[in-house]
């Protein structure tokens, strides 16, 4: 429960002001009555004689009259003995709390905002002199009891005490004190006092507190030991105020910054009507603070100008719901934590006599509060409109009125585009990240830039920073921005597209993270560090699709975006790079490496680059000097079978074939993967060819044979397991090549080695798979060209790859009997690893089937080019033609 208090301001004052009267005719009646003002007052004596003469509108000659309270208290205090006896020990009991009575004393009496507590103190104190010496406190005290909606008249009292001249308002949040800002409070004078910033700006939404907490600062400074401040000079542009009723339009408010100046002038001379100038000339040499309410009414170049014109002694405080954007210290004000939200709810409810929303349950004031987004200004709405008649209810469900005057004034500034960014962000309904947001928006980044500075800045967005390393900030709708705007139509053009596209990412960052564990090197992945670079590397991602697509323009847009939203992300160099490559411009793709390697933050990262630099050096610009230290490097910090493998080759490439062997069979060891593993043997096999053709080239021919063999029997397991790999099979062919080549030029061979040579020819020749590649013809032509007793003739002989396609209509049945059947026969004329093309003269584009359509699963290996197959007839929705229930014959 709250404590008993004053309910107001002006209730207390009057209640003070009674117990000072009280305390003063105590003087009176028990010392002066007696005693010679000497010796009642002493050493104050000469001091209050000073005041009397300086007051010209002095009502009587006591000297009593120009007693502080602290000093009339100390007073009967040190006349004690002269006292009745128990209003001694009332004033003796008291004295402790007399202190801090005095600061409240002195908040009521001079104007001042009051604190939380200030009216539950006074009435304490006060009420603790209701007794036969104090006959004023008492009736005004029953008074107040008996009646208590009345709200007496009382003066502030600007007395010599306040050394800043100032025309500061009264706080207009007396009933409660000014809740929960006690911090902020205090940021803003230790800023002020400091003096480094000339322009300070409070932003915030309308109704959260700005003018509050600037109005209790300002009075803070007039109120210190040492001011540092001459003057402080206040002026409103408010010109909207909010009751239970609704939004009401303040008559004769000031609109702009001329009227403004001829306030501020005023205040300094009453009859100033003169220009900025003129005002310039009064506050010239002056230390002065010029405070400007609302400024959301002025245009943001007329307060530059303002500020600009003033001399330099002057510092500005602002409160603004957008801010001015230019040269200010902007400090942005939200809402009330929940504590300090429920306490404002249950003081001002109870100041308003409303005890129901005073008593909540705790869990029922914070549902209220929440759904009043913690705003000071909308708890009091909420609080007047239940006193206005409204039900609780009704009050949180309608709020059309709080809202349009916290936010249409703001909203209806707002450019189109800002407006197009706020119904994206109300559509996603989530916090995100501009750089997610540059992606699902698809607005031009600078544009967004803007837009989203100028929601941040009128409180329709609020930016969460990020709470550990690698997230990004976050953007979401203020919850006043949410409540204020209808939902948007996701079904129109522009959202559905926004949904396709966050939809996209989405699915996108799922599949990459899958790809980036699988192959870190793999040029087509993109990897992202953290949260924070996720959305640049989707369009990274975009790129690489576009341009595999021939889409260079569009790929190198994406490019671009990604490099404004993220300009130190090393991916965006190496991406760029890579395309650059993949169209041959060396020098273009070297630089953008480079640059990526500057930007790596680590050493994967640098060894990640590296092994792609030294991919293009090595392949793309042919500079293997340069390449293999990179791919060292590489190889050193990454060890897996993809840097094994690029290392091996250049070091082929370079003919160190020993080393680079080394490192192949070193890849083929680390590597899990069935297709790397066809890769890296189809490397070795090759590199086998190639040490082959230089011992030829170095007149070698055993060698040459021997490491050309080598390569047949690297390579002829894997053939063995039935993979369908053609460049495995070039490779073995190539290298079967070097090995008749160089059997031709043994003198002469040993039967070993045409045994050997024998057993693989005998291979070869029964594989219809190397029949389909190119070194076919050539093979077939070398041996053709060994003496005779080179090889057995009794072995399989070689039939050439056919130069016309086979006759499909092996025993081709009559139309009767396929008619029976519902079968057709056709040759394979294209075969892959796990599918093939049969040719059929009824269908041109031949017919597609895959082994898994084979009657006998165990026929994948008889499925070669020339092979004839019956099959049955189908089409598949796309409208291709596909064999089923295939039969090899």
């Amino acid at each position: 429960m709250l404590e008993p208090s004053f309910a107001s301001k002006a209730r207390a004052f009057v209640a003070i002001d009674s117990l000072e009267q009280d305390l003063r005719q105590c003087i009176h009646q028990y010392l002066l009555d007696h005693l010679d003002p000497e010796d009642v007052f002493g050493a104050q004596l000469e001091d209050l004689k000073e005041r009397r003469d300086a007051d010209v509108e002095a009502q009587t000659g006591a000297l009593t009259d120009y007693l502080y309270l602290r000093q009339a208290y100390d007073t009967l205090l040190r006349h004690k003995q002269l006292l009745p006896r128990d209003l001694g020990d009332l004033l003796t009991v008291n004295v402790g709390s007399m202190d801090g009575f005095v600061a409240v004393r002195n908040r009521v009496m001079h104007g001042r905002p009051l604190k939380i507590d200030d009216l539950e103190t006074a009435y304490a104190f006060v009420s603790r002199f209701r007794s036969r010496y104090f006959p004023a406190t008492d009736t005004v005290l029953s008074a107040l009891e008996e009646d208590p909606t009345w709200q007496p008249a009382t003066v502030s009292r600007h007395t010599a005490v306040d050394s800043v001249l100032h025309n500061l308002p009264e706080a207009d949040f007396d009933e409660t004190g000014l809740v929960g800002r006690a911090d902020d409070v205090r940021q803003l004078v230790d800023l002020l006092v400091r003096g480094r910033d000339r322009m300070i700006t409070l932003t915030g939404e309308g109704g959260i507190g700005k003018t509050a907490l600037a109005l209790d600062a300002c009075y803070s400074l007039v109120d210190a030991q040492d001011p540092p401040f001459e003057a402080i000079l206040w002026v409103s542009l408010k010109n909207e105020r909010l009751t239970a009723d609704g939004v009401r339009t303040i008559s004769n408010a000031i609109r702009d910054v001329s009227g403004a100046t001829e306030e501020l002038g005023r205040s300094l001379d009453s009859s100033f009507g003169g220009s900025v100038d003129e005002l310039a000339d009064y506050l010239s040499g002056l230390h002065a603070l010029i405070v400007i309410d609302n400024l959301e009414s002025a245009q943001g170049h007329e307060v530059v100008a303002l500020y600009d014109a003033l001399p330099e002694s002057v510092t500005f405080l602002f409160t603004s719901r957008v801010g001015i954007g230019q040269i200010e210290r902007r400090i942005p004000i939200t809402g009330l934590s929940d504590r300090d939200a429920i306490l404002l709810l249950r003081k001002f409810a109870s100041r308003r006599g409303q005890t129901g929303l005073a008593s909540l349950r705790e869990d029922v004031a914070l549902n209220v509060v929440t759904r009043l987004r913690n705003s000071p200004l909308a708890v009091r709405w909420y609080v007047l409109s239940v006193e206005a008649g409204k039900t609780p209810t009704d009050a949180l469900r309608n709020q059309v009125d709080l809202l349009r005057f916290c936010v249409d004034n703001v909203y209806e500034a707002l450019t189109s585009d800002a407006k197009l960014m706020l119904s994206i962000l109300r559509t996603l309904d989530r916090p995100i990240s501009f750089d997610e947001l540059a992606v699902v928006a698809a607005l031009d980044i600078d544009t967004l830039r803007r837009s989203s500075q100028t929601l941040a800045q009128g409180s329709l967005v609020v930016r969460t920073p990020a709470n550990e390393l690698g997230a990004p900030d976050l953007l979401e709708l203020s919850a006043t921005a949410r409540a204020y705007l209808p939902r948007v139509d996701v079904e129109s053009s522009v959202m559905t597209s926004v949904l396709d596209r966050e939809a996209a990412f989405v699915r996108d960052r799922e599949e990459a993270r899958l790809a980036a564990a699988q192959r870190v090197l793999d040029p087509n992945v993109v990897m992202a560090r953290s949260l924070e670079d996720e959305p640049t590397a989707h369009l990274l991602r975009l790129a690489l699709r576009l341009s595999r697509n021939g889409d260079r323009e569009s790929a190198e847009s994406h490019i671009s975006r990604a490099r404004m939203l993220n300009p130190g992300y090393y991916e965006i160099d190496r991406v760029d790079a890579f395309l650059a490559s993949t169209r041959g411009n060396i020098p273009a793709a070297v630089a953008r490496y480079r640059d990526a390697l500057s930007q790596c933050v680590d050493e994967q990262e640098r060894a990640r680059v590296s092994s792609f630099l030294a991919g293009h050096l090595a392949r793309v610009g042919h500079d293997l000097e340069a390449a293999i230290p990179l791919a060292q490097y590489a190889h050193s910090v990454l060890a897996n079978a993809d840097t094994a493998q690029s290392l091996g080759n250049f070091f082929v490439w370079d003919k160190q074939y020993g080393a680079g062997q080394e490192l192949l069979e070193q890849a083929l060891d680390l590597t899990q993967s069935h297709k790397m593993r066809r890769i890296i043997t189809t490397a070795i096999v090759e590199s086998w060819r190639r040490w082959a053709e230089e011992e030829l080239t170095n007149k070698m021919p055993p060698s040459a044979f021997e490491k050309a063999m080598s390569g047949v029997h690297t390579g002829k397991p894997l053939l063995l397991e039935g993979t369908h790999d053609y460049r495995l099979v070039e490779a073995v062919a190539r290298s079967l090549l070097v090995a008749v080549r160089a059997m031709r030029n043994l003198n002469p061979p040993t039967d070993p080695q045409l045994s050997r040579l024998r057993v693989e020819v005998r291979f070869v020749s029964r594989d219809g798979r190397f029949r389909q590649v190119d070194s076919w013809e050539r093979l077939t032509r070398s041996l053709g060209q060994l003496p005779d007793g080179f090889l057995d003739r009794h072995s399989d002989p070689l039939d050439p790859r056919p130069k016309a396609p086979v006759d499909v209509r092996v025993s081709e049945p009559t139309e009767d009997a396929a008619a029976a059947t519902g079968r057709l026969r056709g040759v394979v004329v294209n075969q892959r690893e796990s599918y093939a093309f049969i040719s059929h003269p009824d269908f041109p584009a031949n017919v597609f089937f895959h082994f898994g359509s084979l009657s006998v699963p165990g026929d994948k290996d008889r499925v070669l080019v020339g092979a004839v197959l019956e099959f049955t007839h189908a089409r598949d929705d796309d409208g291709r033609d596909r064999a089923e229930q295939v039969i090899v014959i």
